[in-house]
């Protein structure tokens, strides 16, 4: 006597699953760059998405020498950062719009950490400080106010040679505000 089982087949429509997951991948924008939530700084001071037009433009009116951080480290490094976005799309297709957003934000934060990396990168190619914007971080830090002797005047430009051949100071690095500012957000189009 034979047995005969009868195939049972489970079909699971996925299909409103992935369009929902499609839909909110081309309705989504990801920005990298400076948040309007993290541009605070002091009173009366510019804030960090200010400074960041300003440094990414340049000023010729206040001669600040274009420093682009933003544009370039994102050109440098876009084929890392297409390559970490597509993971989006396998992921839409699957139905799983979790997966989406979660890629979505490992992609924003390998870009903007490539961004903030771009302030010690070789290839920024930035102008060097000028002599007055280095004398004066090195007062602010060194906490001197003024020369009393033009000995002590002397001395005090050796050691701070010193430190600019070390490149202990950096264009756009001072506190370091602007550059821990840089993050991303997923916002609908």
């Amino acid at each position: 006597m034979s047995e005969y089982f009868a195939g049972v087949k489970k079909v699971i429509d996925n299909s409103v699953k992935i369009f929902n997951a499609l839909d909110f991948l081309e309705k989504t924008d990801l920005l990298v760059g400076i948040p309007e939530n993290k541009t605070e700084r002091k009173s009366g001071e510019p804030t960090n998405a200010q400074l960041a037009y300003i440094h990414e433009n340049g000023s010729p009116l206040k001669k600040i020498p274009a420093r682009p951080f933003l544009r370039p480290s994102i050109e440098a490094n876009k084929d890392e950062i297409a390559e970490s976005y597509s993971r989006t799309i396998p992921a839409a297709l699957d139905g799983n719009k979790n997966e989406v957003e979660k890629i979505l934000n490992q992609t924003g934060a390998l870009a903007s950490g490539m961004a903030s990396d771009w302030f010690t990168d070789s290839r920024n190619n930035w102008s060097p400080l000028a002599p007055s914007t280095i004398l004066a971080r090195a007062r602010k830090k060194y906490r001197i106010s003024r020369y009393k002797t033009k000995k002590t005047k002397d001395k005090y430009r050796s050691l701070l040679a010193a430190y600019i051949a070390n490149g202990e100071f950096r264009p756009l690095i001072d506190s370091s505000q602007l550059r821990r500012s840089i993050s991303w957000v997923i916002r609908n189009k």
